[in-house]
């Protein structure tokens, strides 16, 4: 039998063309019955001067991915939002910088949930909780560099009222 693909002859018995690797079931109907005594049946000989044939893919096929799945907020960012805008607001009198990190994650975590959920009420206090924190933690710094200012204006002009030249 000969192979519809490359042409070369197949010997009985394969089903797919050992050259190219195409199926040769279709070519098997077309072609007329044979004595199989006639055709001895030896594996096929390699022509050396034959050159595989490969099935040539797209040169620039991107991969398939599965869709992307929107993100679903839970009651757990919601709590975690709240539980971030209660450390700005304690954290405030102590480390004003940590409460302002905290306070922005928190609001950006109640800003996630709420864009899903506009009425979630965690969600809603835990951004109040948040601005709140900043608020205090950049009033307590402003009024502690003012009083640092003020106490030292006050004990630089406090300081000895003898000259050296009396």
């Amino acid at each position: 039998m000969f192979c519809p693909n490359c042409g070369n002859t197949v010997a009985d018995g394969y089903d797919v063309c050992p050259f190219c690797s195409s199926p040769l079931s279709a070519s098997k109907q077309a072609e007329p019955q044979q004595n199989s005594y006639a055709q001895p049946q030896y594996p096929p000989q390699q022509n050396s001067y034959a050159q595989p044939q490969y099935q040539q893919q797209p040169p620039y096929a991107q991969p398939q991915y599965p869709p992307q799945q929107p993100y679903q907020s839970t009651s757990a960012d919601s709590s975690t939002a709240k539980t971030l805008g209660i450390v700005a607001i304690v954290a405030a009198f102590f480390v004003p910088l940590v409460s302002i990190i905290c306070g922005a994650i928190g609001i950006s975590k109640a800003n996630a949930v709420l864009a899903y959920n506009p009425a979630d009420a965690d969600a809603l206090s835990a951004k109040k909780l948040g601005k709140i924190g900043i608020i205090i933690s950049v009033a307590l710094f402003v009024i502690t560099l003012l009083v640092t200012i003020l106490a030292a204006v006050f004990l630089m002009s406090a300081g000895p009222t003898y000259s050296y030249y009396q």
